[in-house]
């Protein structure tokens, strides 16, 4: 899921956990929006 969700906004998957821990760890319907 996180790998189809990295794919769909043009990240990595360490691009996602990094912005993850930036942002406060926002779930990934927050994301999608």
């Amino acid at each position: 899921m996180i790998a189809d969700l990295c794919h769909e906004h043009g990240i990595s998957s360490a691009t996602f956990y990094n912005w993850r821990l930036r942002y406060g760890g926002m779930d990934a319907s927050v994301m999608h929006e």
